[in-house]
């Protein structure tokens, strides 16, 4: 039997997903004392939420758009090297 992949995009996922990390939150800061927030508070501060962090991506993708990044021989005596795991 042939598997079928159904392409969904991210907008579609992000804001059930939101809601449900606010739902979580908010249940996790009522064991810890804080009193609970209604189900339309809970929403609107996850469409908050999703809405800063959209904004926040955004800016960061347009900036790394921005930057050319190229390769420069090293001044002589110098020489360039590159580590594969990230440290000396």
């Amino acid at each position: 039997m042939p598997q079928v992949k159904l392409h969904v995009g991210n907008d579609f996922l992000e804001m059930p997903f939101m809601i449900a990390w606010s739902m979580w939150h908010n249940r996790n800061a009522a064991r810890h004392g804080s009193p609970r927030q209604s189900a339309n508070l809970v929403v609107q501060k996850a469409r908050v939420l999703l809405d800063e962090f959209q904004t926040a991506n955004q800016s960061i993708s347009q900036s790394k758009e921005d930057v050319q990044e190229f390769w420069a021989a090293p001044i002589a005596p110098s020489y360039k090297g590159e580590c594969g795991w990230g440290g000396f």
